[in-house]
C-alpha cells in the first residue's frame, strides 16, 4: 500500500513538473482592402507585435498559409532570425505543440475565427466564439503543461 501511494506521489509530481510551453497567439494585423494583404495599419501593427516580443526568447514562429498572417509574423521572424513555419488549421497546431515534448516559446498567428478554438482545444477556458470583425489587438499568452492552461489576454 504505501508503495502504491508513493508511486501515485511521484507520478503527480512529475506532471506537476511536466515541462511547460508559453505560447503566444494573435489574429493577423489589419488587412488591407483587397482582404489578402496588410494595410498600413497593419503593417505598423506588425512591427509593434515585434516589439512588444522583442525581450521574449522564442523557439518556433506559426502561421496560416495566408500573405496576411504571414506579412504579421514576419518582421518578429526576420527580428529573431527564425523562419516562418506553416500549418494548416488548429489540429495541425494543436499537434505540432503536443509532439514539442518540452519547454519551449511560440508565436502562432491566425485568424478571426481560428485564434479562440485554438485557444480551446489547447486547454484555455476563453467563452468567445470568434474575435470581432475589427478586433486586431488582441495577444493572447498561454502558458501550458500536460494539466492546465493559464491564459493572459492584453491589447497591442
Amino acid at each position: 500500500m504505501n508503495r502504491l501511494i508513493a508511486v501515485l506521489v511521484l507520478a503527480n509530481l512529475l506532471q506537476a513538473c511536466a515541462p511547460s510551453q508559453s505560447i503566444v497567439v494573435v489574429r493577423h494585423a489589419e488587412k488591407a482592402a483587397d482582404g489578402i494583404k496588410l494595410s498600413e495599419k497593419g503593417k505598423i501593427r506588425a512591427e509593434s507585435l515585434k516589439a512588444i516580443l522583442a525581450a521574449k526568447h522564442l523557439d518556433s514562429i506559426y502561421s496560416t498559409n495566408t500573405i496576411r498572417t504571414i506579412s504579421t509574423a514576419k518582421p518578429t521572424a526576420d527580428s529573431k532570425n527564425l523562419p516562418v513555419t506553416l500549418y494548416r488549421n488548429n489540429t495541425n497546431m494543436l499537434s505540432i505543440l503536443n509532439s514539442n515534448n518540452k519547454k519551449g516559446s511560440y508565436l502562432v498567428v491566425g485568424h478571426s475565427n481560428t485564434v479562440p478554438d485554438l485557444l480551446r482545444i489547447c486547454g484555455c477556458d476563453y467563452k468567445k466564439k470568434d474575435l470581432a470583425d475589427d478586433e486586431y489587438d488582441r495577444v493572447f499568452t498561454m502558458k501550458r503543461n500536460a494539466k492546465k492552461c493559464k491564459l493572459k489576454e492584453r491589447s497591442y
